[in-house]
């Protein structure tokens, strides 16, 4: 019974920490209330007023999008894009409906429509959000191919339907910084649990991808509090977020102890491990039973996210939108040849997959994920299909099924989000009376050739090269790691005024965080091309970062003095700064004899304290993976 308790436990806990899923649950929630309220409004609304149901469709579908979808941070800001997105909604359905007869003219106008959708992107989430809103607005229209003698009924079911979507989005399932704290904090221990549950299981590759995913999700914790705390910097604040990051490098200490001792986390062989490690797997363990409790006390929270002071534009909005416009003409044209009657769908491919990707790299990766995805998911669809084909009740029911759990999925699964939305489409062409296997066979293949335009558009079209991605973001960490380093080491903290060291700390694990975005899709296990010399570039940076962080967190708390290992801190510092400027595209190859000699270390002997010990081979290990990066980069092929 014990250990069956205890299993239960962790399976708790792995459905809390795959992000918090109390927000997950209620963005299910309000897709699900909003199209169930709509679909039985309009339901007496067309009756009443002797229409189609399919009239009120696009009502349903937009509000729905909108109220899992915001992507604003602030309360007040949701409510004023939410007020935003009946109005652009509506004139995009319309104009849709008006041309859908004309195969060119909404060609055309659909390549506009895209064009916009990503030009808008540099003014902020709000135009991203309603750009992305008016390209779903005029997929819709050219789908349900609502007549234009009847296009003048969209403004009344999408304003009806966002009228609803208002109310379930901000007074029936509310959303509120506090909440979203205590979520992300619930989530960020049980993604500790799950960790230190699997160590003595797991191989280095889970535990690695699990220890990244507790560092992206502490990032959480810490911009939740920068952005909504009504005093980020106040005591309880600064308390709570130094019991995360302490919290974070404890568990990272714990997963090192499990890998050397070959043993669980909760019974390591401590007698194998080196005296050093055994001094920081005791500390790690005093830290993580002092856990900052989910249901505590927390900072307070403001409704309003804090005011950002020059808030970064996107770059490269312009070229990105010539890339999804090129991508879609070359799907517009080959769907069309494929399916007069829904070369939409390949275009709607094509777009999905510029959404999420910005390199040639990436692209390939998306696209191909998308079609596995779409393939999954219409194997499902017509599974499903025919085991409800005739049973109109369990029809229904499975729709709002799979709306429920498509809109689980629809932040950070959209591989799993793209399943369901065929499983989705499946039941509703069943209730349309339609021939579902047919039109979801179809759907793959405008799915892949709208993959395969995005693909050669991103090649083709101003390409933006993984290897220049990455090299950017690797300077950025290795500048970082150097920052951190000179806080730590090199500059004085002046008193009363907040540490810089844990800024500079988190600043390293941002840049980390995004070297992993930038290269996450072409190291993955589904990227159909070589990536191994990727993998082995992400593993040395990682660890660089790992023994920057450890190494001055070692000297924040324990402080080991010696005027040598402050002068390799410096240099090494500098070194750090000196490989990055080789990284910054465009960068010249080098030559293969220019390399970097050993870093000049203070001698360390067995007597000497433990936290000088670690220092010193942490600062060692940072430099023999410079200089492999160094030398990475002279031979031919660099990532």
């Amino acid at each position: 019974m014990h250990r069956l308790r205890a299993y239960l436990r962790y399976l708790r806990d792995c459905l809390i920490a795959s992000d918090p899923a109390l927000e997950r649950l209620r963005s299910s929630l309000r897709a699900v209330l909003t199209a169930g309220a709509c679909a039985g409004a309009f339901l007496l609304l067309t009756r009443l007023l002797g229409q189609e149901y399919k009239l009120s469709l696009a009502g349903i579908v937009v509000p729905m999008i909108a109220a899992a979808a915001l992507p604003d941070a602030g309360r007040r800001q949701q409510q004023v894009t939410m007020a935003w997105v009946p109005v652009v909604a509506s004139a995009v359905l319309v104009l849709g409906s008006l041309v859908a007869a004309d195969p060119w003219l909404s060609g055309i106008c659909f390549l506009l429509v895209i064009f916009a959708a990503f030009e808008v992107r540099r003014f902020g989430p709000r135009a991203t959000g309603l750009g992305t809103i008016a390209y779903q607005s005029f997929f819709y229209a050219l789908l349900l191919k609502v007549p234009p003698s009847k296009a003048q009924w969209h403004p009344l079911f999408v304003f009806g339907g966002c009228a609803i979507a208002f109310v379930i989005r901000f007074w029936l399932v509310p959303e509120h910084p506090g909440r979203m704290l205590r979520s992300e904090l619930r989530a960020w221990r049980a993604r500790i649990a799950v960790l230190l549950h699997g160590l003595g299981r797991a191989s280095r590759k889970r535990i690695d991808a699990q220890l990244a995913a507790l560092n992206r999700q502490s990032l959480g914790l810490e911009a939740r509090i920068a952005d909504f705390a009504v005093h980020p910097d106040d005591s309880q604040a600064a308390v709570l977020r130094a019991q995360v990051l302490h919290a974070e490098l404890a568990a990272e200490t714990v997963a090192a102890a499990a890998r050397a001792a070959g043993s669980t986390a909760q019974h390591p062989d401590t007698a194998r491990l080196p005296d050093a490690l055994r001094w920081r797997l005791r500390r790690a363990r005093e830290v993580l039973a002092a856990l900052p409790p989910a249901d505590g006390h927390l900072p307070a929270m403001r409704d309003e996210r804090k005011p950002q002071e020059d808030t970064p534009r996107p770059n490269g909005t312009t070229r990105r939108a010539l890339q999804a416009c090129a991508a879609a003409l070359g799907a517009m044209l080959a769907g069309r040849a494929l399916a007069p009657d829904h070369w939409f769908w390949a275009v709607f491919a094509s777009f999905i997959v510029f959404t999420r990707a910005a390199t040639v790299g990436q692209t390939l990766s998306g696209a191909w994920r998308q079609v596995l995805a779409t393939m999954a998911g219409v194997a499902v669809g017509i599974a499903v299909a025919e085991l409800a084909h005739g049973h109109r009740g369990l029809e229904l029911s499975l729709l709002f099924v799979f709306i429920a759990a498509g809109y689980y999925a629809f932040h950070g699964m959209q591989n799993t989000y793209t399943v369901l939305l065929s499983a989705m489409l499946a039941m509703l062409y069943e209730l349309m009376g339609m021939n579902s296997p047919g039109l979801l066979l179809l759907r793959l293949e405008e799915t892949a050739v709208g993959a395969a335009s995005a693909i050669l558009a991103a090649r083709l079209v101003f390409p933006t090269h993984t290897r220049d991605e990455s090299g950017s973001r690797s300077a950025a960490l290795l500048r970082a790691a150097g920052e951190l380093l000179r806080a730590t080491w090199l500059e004085a903290q002046p008193d009363g005024q907040p540490d810089g060291r844990h800024a500079a700390m988190r600043e390293l694990d941002r840049k980390l965080q995004a070297l992993r975005q930038a290269l996450g899709p072409v190291t993955g296990t589904a990227y159909p091309g070589s990536k191994e010399n990727r993998r082995q570039h992400l593993a040395r940076l990682a660890r660089i970062a790992y023994c920057v962080r450890h190494c001055c967190f070692l000297a924040i708390q324990n402080a080991p003095s010696s005027s040598l290992l402050r002068e390799a801190a410096g240099e090494l510092a500098a070194r750090l700064d000196a490989v990055a400027a080789l990284l910054d595209p465009p960068a010249a190859p080098q030559a293969p004899g220019d390399t970097l000699p050993a870093l000049a270390l203070p001698a360390v002997a067995e007597r000497d304290a433990i936290p000088l010990q670690l220092a010193v081979r942490w600062l060692g290990e940072t430099d023999q993976a410079l200089r492999a990066i160094r030398e990475e980069l002279a031979a031919p092929g660099k990532p």
